[in-house]
């Protein structure tokens, strides 16, 4: 929680250092385009319930804008003011704060919570999942927005814009601040990834137990006029998705594990002076670029785990590149 940590005496950070800035655009460029090509590709085919699709749909969402603000954070970290107090004002609290990042990101970690409790409920109690698709649907993102507002809303009252510049604020306000700031500098860590980490942990936990249990297929057999169907087959390729989505998504939150780390764990040593934190700082912006490539990575671990993803894109490319060939060719025989 970047604007928690600013300090009473303002000082403008160390510039970025070339190799980091580069690095910085290099995962964004490429996470953009990668999140929204997976985002339509999943959005074409269906991978799984109808409560799954939605979440890939706004994992890639999630990731992308996140990935979004990172790109103009490291190409235009001021963004500039408008010369309007008003919104600058907002440009302060809102941009500059770091709470429309902290937001995205406060969305893509629930959302995989929410995936990881989609992926138990749909292989454990799998009868229940298939008739309550729109109360998880409904569930899953109220929690997801209450969760990320809830905990990126404090960064907003941390500055002020005074004197055409953002300030820090809780010298104004008083000791309430500096309260809510020591508070937070043990509920962020705690909310933003230790328990989000031990949630999802014991659910794959128990998911991949049921998983590797010996497979027991039932076979039932439908009339239809004089022709028999097995429905057998059916069942075994449900269980071979719902083990592919579960590798995807268990890959996902494993990035979400090591990414995250050095973020909370320089947050948590920063707030309590045992380090220096100061937002902007090269170590700063480290932390939140390799964030950032977590959100980069995740739509590829879709992608080398999801085969009806791999086939639908691979499709794709196959036809733009016929495409593409008989463009060239059409040109070629009018010259």
């Amino acid at each position: 929680m970047d604007s928690l940590n600013i300090s009473a005496e303002f000082r403008p950070p160390d510039p970025m250092p070339s190799w980091m800035y580069y690095f910085a655009i290099l995962v964004q460029v490429v996470g953009i385009p990668v999140n929204i090509i997976v985002f339509v590709a999943v959005a074409h085919i269906r991978l799984g319930s109808q409560l799954t699709t939605k979440l890939l749909l706004t994992q890639c969402a999630f990731d992308c804008l996140t990935c979004l603000c990172a790109l103009l954070k490291a190409v235009k970290p001021g963004l500039g003011y408008t010369g309007y107090h008003t919104l600058d004002n907002i440009l302060c609290r809102i941009w500059f704060s770091y709470f429309t990042f902290w937001l995205f990101v406060l969305m893509s970690i629930s959302n995989l919570v929410c995936t990881a409790l989609d992926r138990l409920i749909a292989v454990v109690f799998n009868s229940i999942y298939q008739n309550h698709q729109t109360v998880y649907i409904a569930l899953c993102y109220t929690c997801i927005v209450v969760y990320s507002i809830s905990l990126a809303s404090i960064n907003p009252l941390l500055l002020d814009y005074r004197e055409n510049q953002c300030i820090p604020s809780h010298n104004k306000h008083g000791n309430w601040i500096d309260s809510l700031i020591q508070v937070d500098s043990i509920g962020w860590p705690l909310l933003s990834y230790l328990i989000p980490c031990v949630i999802v942990i014991s659910i794959y936990g128990k998911v991949i137990n049921v998983l590797r249990k010996p497979q027991m297929i039932v076979f039932r057999v439908a009339e239809k006029g004089t022709e028999v169907l097995p429905i057998g087959r059916k069942g075994k390729r449900q269980r071979q998705l719902a083990k592919s989505l579960t590798i995807a998504t268990s890959m996902m939150q494993t990035l979400f594990l090591i990414t995250h780390i050095y973020d909370r764990v320089y947050y948590f040593l920063g707030i309590h002076h045992w380090i220096e934190y100061r937002v902007g700082s090269p170590n700063h912006l480290l932390g939140l670029w390799i964030i950032t490539l977590n959100n980069c990575i995740n739509p590829t671990a879709l992608i080398f785990t999801m085969k009806p993803l791999r086939k639908w894109l691979s499709n794709c490319s196959h036809r733009f590149f016929l495409i593409a060939r008989s463009g060239v060719g059409g040109s070629s025989g009018s010259d």
